[in-house]
């Protein structure tokens, strides 16, 4: 990539007007490595970015990333853009856009409820009761978060009250960026957050990871909890569920409190009948509040 971009900036602007195949088939090499690096080109000078602007332009319409999830706004003016027919838990939205600038573009459902196992993504209950800001118990730091419904649930930690749960952080200014949250339920059951693809075609998968923000637990705590997390995806057809494990399972655990080690993946959707499924469980329960991210991008390039 070094080597097209010098390339490029020793063109003259004869070189630009009357080599243009010249100019093209190195903007073509760029391409075929990342689209990151077509926009990295689009800033090297006004000839440039005139000359990528619609590329850039459709590269960032269809990236989401999950600092751009919304909770609350989805049933007016943020109505996604899929149809809700083959949603069966509860939803938030995801816009399209890089980095913390969604420009609502393309919008795509994200389906939040607690899995049946971390083999079997069926629904076992949603997670759809809606709680606006903080957590009640603060080292969370949410702005919002949903838990399961039917509150209060016999058995469950704290009665189901407030974990496990799917949210956001809280900004300490409005140029920080919010990051989804999650904590997984105490009795081994996935917490799942599962983005339905709204268009057909390929989609890349990658910015995959999660880390401990507060551990209430430790230190001091006698059983040192290990969270995992897996990517699925699921294509829903006529005739049932199909339901693939991407990549390797992650955990990470006191000592180890930030895991990225997905590599990133490429898969073919179906509209509104695939989805890239993130799973999060615990094998040996801790009060551990998780930030996670990834991005998706819809395209060949």
């Amino acid at each position: 990539m070094d080597t097209q971009l010098c390339t490029i900036k020793q063109l003259s602007g004869f070189e630009l007007i009357n080599g243009f195949h010249t100019i093209i088939r190195h903007i073509a090499g760029l391409i075929q490595t990342t689209p990151y690096n077509v926009i990295a080109m689009s800033m090297a000078c006004r000839r440039f970015h005139k000359l990528l602007e619609r590329h850039v332009t459709a590269l960032r319409d269809h990236v989401w990333h999950s600092g751009n999830t919304f909770l609350t706004d989805w049933t007016s003016r943020a109505q996604p853009d899929c149809s809700l027919s083959t949603v069966a838990a509860a939803a938030a939205v995801v816009y399209s856009g890089f980095g913390n600038t969604p420009n609502g573009k393309h919008k795509a459902v994200l389906r939040m409820y607690e899995a049946m196992s971390s083999k079997d993504l069926t629904v076992s209950k949603k997670l759809s009761h809606y709680r606006p800001g903080q957590h009640y118990e603060l080292f969370n730091d949410l702005d919002g978060y949903y838990t399961l419904e039917g509150y209060p649930i016999h058995g469950r930690y704290q009665l189901g009250r407030g974990y496990p749960y799917v949210g956001l952080s809280r900004a300490a200014s409005t140029s920080e960026r919010k990051t989804l949250c999650v904590h997984p339920p105490e009795n081994a059951l996935p917490v799942v957050a599962s983005f339905v693809c709204p268009y057909s075609g390929i989609y890349w998968i990658d910015m995959v990871s999660f880390k401990f923000t507060d551990l209430k637990a430790f230190p001091g705590h006698h059983q040192p909890g290990r969270i995992y997390m897996q990517v699925y995806q699921i294509n829903r057809t006529a005739t049932g569920t199909e339901t693939q494990q991407l990549g390797k399972t992650m955990a990470i655990f006191p000592h180890r409190r930030f895991c990225s080690d997905f590599e990133p993946r490429r898969i073919t959707a179906r509209a509104e009948s695939t989805e890239i499924a993130f799973a999060w469980f615990t094998t040996n329960f801790c009060c551990a509040s998780l930030r996670v991210t990834w991005r998706l991008r819809h395209g060949v390039f």
